[in-house]
């Protein structure tokens, strides 16, 4: 669990989530782990720690894979963006009167 649960924050927290790069940080966190003997009493074997580390790389590499913006979402999220960087506008006819 605390394997797929590292792996899963680094993945997220990559701006650009590419399979290579994937790849390379679930390695590092793996072999991380595997260097501070954390999974020393674990009961696992060698090949069944590069079995689990496939299949996150897998899986992750699936979830976070880059999408390709279509040309009509690009048009949409460029509104989105404009409509929240815009300030709001007042009402014509100035302030409304307090009653």
């Amino acid at each position: 669990m605390m394997l797929a649960d590292s792996s899963e924050a680094a993945v997220r927290s990559l701006k650009e989530p590419t399979a290579p790069r994937i790849r390379a940080i679930v390695g590092k966190i793996f072999e991380s782990r595997m260097n501070d003997g954390e999974l020393d009493d674990s009961g696992l074997t060698l090949n069944d720690i590069s079995v689990i580390k496939e299949k996150y790389i897998q899986l992750l590499t699936g979830i976070f894979h880059p999408r390709i913006p279509y040309p009509k979402q690009e048009k949409e999220q460029t509104r989105e963006v404009l409509n929240e960087e815009l300030p709001k506008q007042q009402p014509r006819g100035g302030r409304q009167k307090r009653v």
